[in-house]
């Protein structure tokens, strides 16, 4: 028995040499040692970071190493420390490491999933393989960090989710986002407190999706993520967050708790028209920002209709759907109803052959400026428009005549940058008419094409004073005033002045009728004719009137006058 049990323990001390021989060890950095045992587990153990490079390849095999466990107290794994490990399959990593450099699991192709640490602040570029599946335990919101700087994918524990943290070239993050969505059939997405952006593109994966809950923490919204929503699409959000602005701003359905906009539902072109305007424009905005936000709804619920049909504003305001034409009528009815100054156009564009086309001129603060809502659409993809990337959307939104002039055809009678001619918003009846202008005394009729201006009526009935201008001037333009249009004083009982400018080429009929103490009337014009000056311009004045005009023009003005009718005395000065 003494011989056997001899044996036996001369084996087992021979099998503990043989494992002994079968172990590799090593430094991997100071104060750090690893050992790979013959069962393919590959320990580092020790206190602070890992050096960087490939510590093993001189002394084993690649593919000998197929567990990884970093012992509690390393800091950091070096760059580049399992490069080409195609065997390795499973990696233990402590709370203690904060750190992996680049390259640090490259080309691991049987690592499916590695968990780190969520309080890790650096994780720099290609440090795993493609299909290595990264599993955090927390989502990591630390200002200045650095994970996933390269643009890296990861998961949180138990949660399908794929999120990116996005950076700038100089390492500043941009945000937390949702890469790609859970279920691209729910109808429902939840983000989780913490994120603060959603990924490109995002929805256009999410065929079936109607709502979205938004966190507080998503302060970066943009509407690239938006893309392919439904029209019934609502976004669930805080009242006051980022979120509800985000929506109100892009002309997007939103819950808050406490409000609904949600409007898909109204088929009456007419009650859609006022409940987008009641809903989105606020009394505080400009008129630039109100503008821009009656773009944005056309724009995010509407898309381009291909088989051309559709050129009804009632269909687009409704359905979400139309040509251009159908856009700029819909544009121009929402601009009517905030109080905005608008009307339609059409040309032609020109990035290929030349087509038909319509958009807007509007005018914000006095002046006039192209609008565009088709091709500002991302959806919109037809003649190969420019800046129709997915993404822009305000390209052709407040466009000066030589910018718009790149891609658009027009009349060239139009101006944006001299204004639409003769065209004015009347808030009394939402009506686009005439563009007239007040100066305290008179309102005129103003031609931004050719810079003149005509005098249509005075402030009241009892001015006893009104004097034509050779100009009038409304901020840093100047209009030549070349006419008075008919009665604009017509049985004004207290007038007694007239002075007729210089440049005044015509006076409408029944101008300055029935004013009985009309009495003194200057004419400095030299330009008009009998056929420019209308009947009954002077009739019913005071009998003793006189009219003083330049010496050079009284025979002439004189007969003018009494082929009127006018009985007044013409003399020169």
């Amino acid at each position: 028995m003494k011989k056997i049990a001899g044996i036996l323990l001369m084996l087992v001390l021979l099998a503990a040499l043989c494992a002994a021989a079968a172990e590799t060890t090593g430094t991997c950095g100071e104060g750090i040692t690893w050992t790979l045992d013959g069962e393919g587990l590959l320990r580092v153990e020790g206190s602070g970071a890992m050096a960087d490079g490939t510590f093993w390849k001189d002394t084993v095999q690649a593919d000998a190493i197929r567990r990884v466990e970093i012992g509690e107290g390393v800091t950091r794994i070096g760059e580049g420390a399992f490069t080409g490990c195609t065997e390795l399959s499973e990696v233990t990593v402590p709370d203690s490491v904060t750190a992996i450099g680049g390259s640090a699991f490259e080309e691991c192709g049987k690592l499916a999933e590695m968990k780190l640490p969520d309080h890790i602040t650096e994780v720099a570029g290609m440090s795993f393989s493609e299909n290595t599946k990264l599993i955090l335990s927390g989502l990591h919101t630390e200002s200045g960090d650095t994970l996933g700087g390269w643009g890296f994918p990861f998961y949180l524990q138990g949660d399908d989710t794929k999120y990116i943290y996005s950076y700038t070239e100089d390492g500043v993050r941009l945000g937390l986002s949702v890469a790609e969505p859970v279920d691209p059939d729910a109808e429902t997405v939840i983000f989780p407190e913490g994120m603060e952006s959603i990924f490109p593109d995002f929805f256009k994966q999410m065929k079936h999706c109607k709502q979205a809950r938004i966190p507080d923490s998503m302060t970066d919204l943009t509407i690239a993520s938006f893309g392919g929503v439904y029209r019934d699409f609502v976004i669930l959000c805080n009242k006051g967050s980022a979120a509800e602005e985000f929506a109100r701003e892009q002309g997007l359905q939103f819950d808050n708790g406490e409000e609904q906009v949600i409007g898909w539902q109204i088929t009456d072109p007419e009650e859609k028209v006022k409940w987008v305007v009641k809903n989105y424009i606020r009394p505080e905005m400009t008129e630039r920002e109100k503008a821009l936000i009656l773009h944005n709804w056309i724009i995010n619920n509407s898309s381009y209709d291909d088989s051309m049909t559709i050129y009804e504003s009632d269909r687009i305001l409704v359905e979400g759907k139309g040509v251009c034409e159908a856009y700029s009528h819909a544009y121009y009815r929402l601009l009517q109803e905030a109080g905005i100054a608008s009307c339609t156009f059409s040309g032609e564009t020109v990035p290929r052959s030349p087509s038909g086309h319509a958009w807007n001129m509007v005018r914000i603060d006095g002046t006039w400026y192209f609008v565009d809502c088709t091709w500002d659409d991302p959806g919109r993809y037809l003649m190969d428009a420019p800046c129709i990337s997915g993404q822009e959307k305000t390209h052709y939104f407040l466009m000066t005549d030589s910018e718009m002039a790149e891609d658009h055809e027009w009349d060239p009678d139009y101006s944006a940058d001299k204004g639409r001619m003769f065209e004015w918003y009347d808030p009394e009846t939402k009506q686009v008419v005439r563009q007239q202008d007040w100066d305290g005394e008179a309102r005129y009729l103003l031609n931004w094409q050719d810079m003149t201006a005509v005098v249509i009526n005075s402030v009241h009935e009892k001015q006893y004073a009104v004097a034509v201008p050779k100009f009038y001037r409304k901020d840093d333009n100047e209009f030549r005033v070349i006419g008075v249009e008919e009665g604009v004083c017509r049985g004004n009982e207290k007038l007694v002045y007239v002075t007729i400018g210089s440049m005044v080429e015509f006076i409408g009929a029944d101008a300055f009728r029935d004013c009985p103490k009309l009495k003194n009337i200057t004419i400095e014009t030299e330009l008009l004719t009998a056929d420019t000056i209308g009947a009954n311009v002077f009739t019913g004045i005071h009998s003793d009137a006189v009219i003083h005009c330049p010496e050079s023009k009284v025979e002439e003005y004189r007969t003018l006058f009494k082929e009127k009718g006018v009985e007044a005395t013409v003399t020169g000065y």
